[in-house]
């Protein structure tokens, strides 16, 4: 059935943002955790069928606690050293990238102090724990342009303990004369290879069920993540971390590189509404599974990852983003759109017609995000 755009009005769900801070996971904010533990793994996968190409692999999945786990930092992730380091050098460069990037989180005077509390502030995550004895879903994160594995720890993990393997695949350009990548087709079919790559490599692991496969992609990852379920059957979902597809320049190249292909795994396109690139005319081609967009009326785009739990985290505020949306603002963007991802993926990778209706229900969604959010359907599939 295919569906004119529209908004959504039914009748209000139950409010899906649990309540009260936990010390055990204080980056989480109101997010409530699913049954599982979580273990944590980083994998340097060697591709051999592309001239020994390392894909580096940040790995979170349901895990058996230890009787008496080590308390971990969230500090902890820049310094974890995988088992197999096939290359030291890209080793190092990847250490040194994310470390950097993560260093730019805060600005002012207090910006030194805040990233200490930072590196400092408990997660709920023990290293190479045992995993749990059954296979789940997997997701592959698409990172953003230059992107570091670490910008959506809270919703990997927050993933992993609700029933998920979640692979999170790093980004390099070409070689360490060029790590680097831009927004143009050849860089973002190097991202492709490597999705692909991972996919082929987790698919193998007796945790992960294969049939059952969710991408998520921020910002130019959501394009490679849509370009990626045109090839590959078992992506039974996209989701969109307000993506580049949003925009006239990342659309034009998606029609491009998708070519003749279509992508029959429904997409959810959380992302910054109104946009003033959208082509709502053409933006369902080739898409043929269900488009849904829940849009946020006051938001930037670093709001789509941790960032906003690091401010509020931290207490440290910055004013250009204050013009746009209060910090609890976009705090509970943070929080509701954990929450979205979920339903969608419990939804289509674990088929649970409970989290397909509270997705669709646009009250709830509404009420979630703290009324800065709206519901639209462009097309159901069936």
């Amino acid at each position: 059935m295919k569906l004119a755009c529209c908004v959504l009005f039914v009748a209000s769900g139950p409010t899906v943002v649990a309540q009260g801070f936990e010390s055990s996971r204080p980056l989480w904010q109101l997010l409530q955790p699913g049954p599982y533990e979580i273990g944590f793994r980083v994998i340097n996968h060697v591709d051999s069928s592309r001239d020994e190409r390392v894909v580096r692999l940040a790995v979170w999945y349901p895990a058996v606690a230890s009787i008496n786990p080590d308390e971990v930092m969230f500090g902890d992730y820049l310094v974890y050293t995988p088992p197999f380091v096939p290359d030291n050098e890209y080793e190092k460069f990847r250490n040194a990238a994310d470390a950097e990037s993560l260093s730019r989180q805060f600005f002012g005077d207090e910006a030194e102090s805040h990233q200490v509390a930072l590196m400092d502030a408990v997660i709920p995550v023990e290293f190479d724990a045992r995993e749990v004895d059954e296979p789940f879903p997997l997701i592959l994160h698409s990172l953003g342009r230059n992107g570091n594995q670490f910008q959506h720890t809270v919703l990997w993990e927050y993933l992993a303990s609700h029933g998920y393997v979640v692979g999170v695949v790093a980004q390099f350009g070409l070689d360490m004369g060029t790590p680097e990548m831009e927004f143009e087709a050849s860089d973002l079919q190097l991202q492709l290879e490597d999705m692909r790559s991972a996919l082929r490599a987790l698919s193998a692991h007796p945790q992960v069920d294969s049939t059952q496969v969710g991408i998520v992609g921020y910002s130019s990852g959501a394009l490679v993540g849509l370009w990626l379920a045109s090839q590959e059957p078992q992506v039974l979902g996209v989701i969109g971390l307000d993506g580049s597809i949003n925009r006239a320049e990342g659309r034009e190249l998606f029609l491009r590189v998708v070519g003749d292909s279509v992508v029959s795994a429904p997409f959810l396109n959380i992302c910054r509404w109104p946009h003033d690139e959208y082509d709502s005319d053409r933006f369902a081609q080739p898409l043929e599974g269900d488009v849904i967009r829940i849009g946020y009326e006051r938001a930037i785009h670093f709001d789509f990852q941790n960032w906003p739990s690091y401010q509020v985290f931290a207490g440290a505020e910055e004013a250009r983003s204050l013009e746009i949306r209060s910090l609890d603002e976009a705090r509970r963007l943070f929080e509701s759109t954990a929450l979205f991802t979920r339903l969608f993926l419990d939804a289509n990778l674990k088929d649970d017609p409970a989290a397909r209706r509270e997705l669709l229900n646009s009250n709830a969604i509404i009420e979630s995000s703290g009324r800065t959010a709206t519901l639209t359907v462009l097309q159901l599939a069936n």
